[in-house]
């Protein structure tokens, strides 16, 4: 989904949207939804790829617990099915938008829900990447431990999705300012240990 694609259709399709008004806005953004819908199931696959990357470089730090590196292998792998589970129940909204308005309004909420309260397995893949690098003690580190810190700062970043389910507007609304414009946009400047400055291609 382009980015100006992305905030009309997060922008628009606000909770405070009557099931009708719901209703036009998906009529009017349905072609672009729909494109969207298959790049995304697509582009969930490859966060278990990026994911292997990085337990592939928290391996080779010395003497680190093995359950470390399982367990963000895991919580990533997870993280996978839960970009893809929007994006099925997205397009189940919009699929029958002759139904009862009610009735789509019911499933928007269930797949913007699906978005925001599913962050546990994301945060504990951020925890744990820091962990581990946090855990290598020589004095020149595969990865530099300030990439820990800044991971532990975004996870904060994610909290504010418990009370998505809880209002209607403002800035814990899922199209609100801590949710949407800090939560959700926090991924794409993520610290990625995988391809720090100095770790050889080949290793990789």
């Amino acid at each position: 989904m382009s980015e100006a694609g992305f905030n009309r259709f997060a922008v628009l399709g606000d909770p405070s949207l009557t099931p009708e008004a719901l209703v036009t806005h998906y009529r009017e953004n349905e072609a672009g939804m729909r494109g969207s819908i298959a790049l995304i199931v697509t582009l969930g696959s490859f966060w278990a790829m990026y994911t292997a990357g990085i337990s592939r470089q928290l391996a080779r730090i010395p003497g680190i617990n093995p359950t470390v590196v399982w367990a963000q292998l895991g919580n990533g792998i997870i993280g996978g099915m839960c970009l893809m589970i929007p994006a099925v129940l997205f397009a189940s909204t919009i699929y029958r938008l002759d139904r009862n308005p009610e009735v789509t309004q019911l499933m928007s909420d269930t797949a913007w829900f699906s978005i925001f309260l599913v962050f546990p397995p994301f945060a504990a893949q951020e925890l744990l990447i820091s962990y581990g690098i946090l855990s290598d003690r020589r004095p020149d580190p595969l990865c530099p431990h300030w990439i820990a810190w800044v991971n532990n700062g975004f996870v904060l970043g994610y909290f504010p999705a418990f009370g998505v389910h809880c209002v209607y507007r403002g800035v814990l609304a899922w199209n609100g300012a801590l949710n949407f414009w800090v939560g959700l946009r926090r991924n794409p400047i993520e610290t990625d240990p995988t391809i720090e400055e100095g770790i050889p291609v080949e290793d990789f």
